[in-house]
């Protein structure tokens, strides 16, 4: 039983080590993102960037299979937190979105690619969120054509930053990869929330 019982911290810690080397969370470059509802006169939801590097260090080709985001989920209740799959999408050496994985996408031998995952939050229901931004809500909801909101840290108080930090704070991403050496494993890594939301 001890045996056993050492055999299996050995294993998460190993697999621990591996994935911090892995996958790394980046300072995402892309900024948050508000959906206005014009008809319910408040925002809905927001979409938080989470840029990861994955990093391929193996003599073999590792492949992503799929990724999840734990957090707040728009199909539920707003109490409910949850795994969710979100689209990961590639980066080009410009760091632009070129497109989203399509089933896998595949890193050769020593070679690392970024993505991004949007996570979304809603807060139609968060009253407080709507009283705190509502000068924010107020200005932008003047452009009748645009209801989708990139808004910069630097833009917002320090009360209002925190509150965004607050919602994706304890929030984790988990990649499903692929490859010869380990078979399919997954790396879950905690969201740095200051690389999400910076100024």
């Amino acid at each position: 039983m001890i045996r056993f019982i050492f055999i299996f911290i050995s294993f998460i810690y190993f697999t621990e080590l591996y994935s911090q080397d892995i996958v790394v969370q980046k300072v995402s470059e892309i900024l948050p993102t508000f959906g206005y509802n014009y008809k319910k006169g408040k925002v809905v939801w927001i979409d938080f960037p989470v840029k990861l590097l994955v990093k391929n260090e193996s003599d073999n080709e590792v492949s992503i299979n799929s990724a999840f985001y734990y957090g707040y989920v728009i199909k539920y209740s707003i109490n409910r937190k949850r795994w969710d799959y979100r689209l990961l999408y590639k980066c080009n050496e410009e760091d632009s979105i070129v497109g989203y994985v399509n089933v896998v996408d595949d890193i050769d031998s020593k070679v690392q690619k970024e993505y991004y995952i949007f996570t979304r939050h809603p807060v139609d229901v968060k009253d407080d969120f709507q009283v705190l931004f509502k000068d924010i809500i107020a200005e932008r909801s003047k452009d009748s054509i645009n209801n989708i909101w990139r808004i910069h840290p630097s833009c917002l108080s320090e009360f209002q930053n925190e509150y965004l930090r607050n919602l994706i704070a304890n929030d984790s991403v988990r990649i499903h990869l692929y490859s010869k050496e380990k078979d399919q494993f997954s790396v879950k890594l905690p969201l740095d929330v200051n690389k999400v939301i910076h100024q």
